[in-house]
């Protein structure tokens, strides 16, 4: 842990695409700066990007430069196996993908307690530590994503983490949902390193608007208009604050939707205050998987449904 340099990660749950496979030049770029700029943290799993990401770090990362060069973590992930005899392989498949002998970190992927049962009934635990006293993972942790009590249940269980990714949000500190703060104290009690993903939420905290292009159509030729967005830290993608704030919305209709993988914060809210002149309706949550993948949770028929609301608006 102390071979990390600098407190900011490359995550691979989103790398740039292009005709659905992940565009490698782009991506040799982003990690050519991030290394160049001192940085040395790189974050993956199994199923992000459709299982794309780990081939794509081995050919824009681990093929191109030396070991000691990056500090690589992976996860293991629930749906990638089913009893205890799946985790060696699929954790060798994963080695192979990205090009190394041995993952820096390797972590108990999104834990709660109804993953934390499902882990310890499959003994993932136990199968990972045997992993690290073989050589093939340098530090043993988990990803959290649960209330304060089942962290320390899990760390109570399991001295043996090592380190502990949280979900942390400024805006939602002390949100009953989230528990960051609660999550962090108990980090904290327990001696564990935390790591956690910074860029959204301090782009929302600052109330970051970035720089757009100009649409080719004029929205004040429109009497409805949908906006959707991805969920970013809670709220709607920075891309979007900025679309919002530069339009007059008196008198329009606004069909507000989102698209979250279980954690859809304020974000509708947010929209209905940033065209606060607008009549805003039929809004809608779409729900995906919660790692990186593209399958639908949200019942089609709902989006069916709602597509035929947001037609008899026009």
């Amino acid at each position: 842990m102390e071979n990390i340099k600098k407190n900011f990660g490359f995550g691979c749950m989103r790398l740039p695409m292009k005709n659905g496979e992940v565009d490698t030049e782009q991506t040799c770029r982003m990690v050519d700066a991030f290394l160049e700029n001192g940085f040395n943290y790189f974050d993956t799993a199994h199923g992000y990007l459709n299982g794309k990401s780990e081939g794509a770090l081995k050919t824009c990362l681990t093929s191109r430069y030396p070991r000691d060069r990056y500090i690589l973590t992976d996860k293991l992930t629930n749906f990638f196996f089913k009893k205890q005899d799946d985790i060696r392989p699929l954790f060798q498949s994963q080695l192979e993908a990205c090009g190394v002998d041995y993952f820096d970190f390797y972590l108990m992927h999104a834990q709660g307690a109804d993953n934390f049962n499902y882990f310890k009934k499959c003994r993932a635990y136990e199968t990972a530590l045997e992993l690290k006293a073989e050589g093939k993972i340098r530090h043993f942790g988990i990803s959290f994503h649960d209330r304060a009590e089942v962290l320390e249940q899990i760390l109570t269980e399991y001295p043996q983490v090592e380190v502990v990714q949280i979900q942390f949000n400024y805006l939602d500190y002390e949100d009953p949902a989230v528990e960051s703060r609660k999550c962090y104290e108990v980090c904290r009690k327990y001696g564990k390193p935390v790591n956690v993903v910074q860029q959204g939420q301090e782009e929302v905290r600052r109330g970051y608007k970035p720089e757009i292009k100009p649409l080719d159509i004029d929205i004040r030729n429109y009497d409805v208009i949908v906006v959707g967005t991805p969920t970013w830290w809670y709220t709607m993608a920075p891309a979007v604050l900025t679309f919002l704030h530069q339009q007059n919305w008196n008198g329009k209709i606004v069909v507000p939707f989102q698209t979250h993988a279980g954690w859809p914060g304020h974000v509708l809210e947010d929209i209905a205050a940033a065209c606060r002149d607008a009549k805003v309706t039929c809004d809608m949550q779409v729900k995906f998987d919660s790692n990186g993948g593209d399958h639908l949770e949200t019942p089609e028929t709902e989006v069916e449904m709602w597509t035929q609301k947001v037609k008899a608006l026009l």
